[in-house]
């Protein structure tokens, strides 16, 4: 069994870490070039800028997280995301009898735009209106190892490559002098990093009642980001990410047809937990997500393809809320 699933989300993120590189009000028109573009480099270090970017790349590419809006300082994201995964035959004799080969990829594009006050200094810039993108690409490959007849524990080794892109226009007095001696820092960012880790889940699956389907799910992800290429050096970073999430999810039948093929209801709820150092890197370390949806079922449809369903959920944690809309295929 597997499934390929596409959403798009948009929304609003805080993200504190970055405060202090905008805001450099301590440096005038007469600063030497030099200083000037070492200033941003500490600001850059001190806030541990790189790993604000490593964390929304993170964040895009980790299975099982949903994008969402998020309520900050003004910072507007659009996340697309085409998780896949397959579960092959389970060996039947043997040893191993029971146990499957289970892998996955999460490809992610997500966009970022973030428009900052920073004051009215006669000799500094007024607004920075920053922009970040990324594509991150994450595979995971392991074994479902039964416990009993319903529930599997899946353990998944995990790599992948990231990148991401930033910039960042000034706007205001000596603006043309701040995003020429902040490039690379925060004008034209390249950065590149492979991702390597590990991830253990539980999965519980059962028929609650009639033609009703259950299927809970707690995993948790792993996932070091090292970084290999940057365009300037205060942004070179090696960044361990970790992350909690839960779901529940319900499908039962409607006694609907559409074009004589079967439609089941879909009732689904979950959470996402940020652990570790970098738990606060966006501005909120857990969040809520309650969703419905139709599946529309038929082997028949599409060659290998078990089902299609559409999606809708919305999301709710500390500093967070959101929502998000997206397409699945069972197969």
């Amino acid at each position: 069994m597997g499934r390929v699933a596409m959403a798009w989300t948009g929304g609003r993120l805080w993200l504190a870490a970055f405060a202090g590189v905008l805001h450099c009000g301590a440096v005038t028109a007469g600063a030497e070039a030099q200083s000037l573009r070492d200033v941003f480099r500490a600001q850059a270090r001190a806030t541990d800028y790189a790993a604000g970017f490593q964390a929304l790349s993170i964040f895009g590419g980790t299975p099982g997280i949903s994008a969402a809006n998020y309520n900050g300082e003004k910072l507007d994201i659009d996340s697309y995301k085409i998780p896949i995964s397959h579960r092959f035959g389970a060996a039947a004799e043997g040893v191993f009898a029971g146990w499957a080969p289970y892998v996955e990829l999460t490809l992610s594009y997500l966009r970022a735009r973030q428009n900052t006050y920073l004051g009215d200094g006669p000799t500094t810039p007024h607004y920075a209106n920053l922009s970040f993108h990324s594509l991150t690409a994450l595979a995971g490959a392991g074994i479902d190892v039964p416990l009993g007849e319903r529930t599997w524990f899946r353990p998944l080794l995990l790599g992948g490559y990231s990148r991401g892109e930033s910039d960042t226009d000034f706007l205001g007095p000596n603006g043309d002098l701040f995003e020429a001696e902040s490039r690379g820092i925060l004008t034209d960012v390249k950065m590149d990093s492979i991702l390597l880790g590990f991830a253990v889940a539980l999965v519980h699956e059962r028929r609650v009642w009639q033609q009703t389907d259950l299927t809970a799910s707690l995993r948790f992800n792993r996932i070091d980001d090292l970084n290999y290429s940057a365009s300037d050096r205060s942004l070179e970073s090696n960044n361990r990410f970790s992350i909690t999430t839960g779901s529940v999810e319900m499908r039962g039948p409607t006694n609907m047809s559409f074009f004589g093929r079967d439609v089941r209801w879909i009732a689904y709820g979950g959470g996402t937990w940020m652990m570790g150092r970098h738990r606060n890197a966006l501005g909120f370390n857990s969040f809520a997500e309650l969703g419905v949806g139709v599946e529309l079922v038929d082997g028949d449809l599409i060659r290998g393809v078990e089902g299609v369903s559409i999606r809708s959920s919305a999301l709710v944690g500390g500093n967070v809320t959101g929502w998000s809309l997206g397409l699945s295929i069972s197969f």
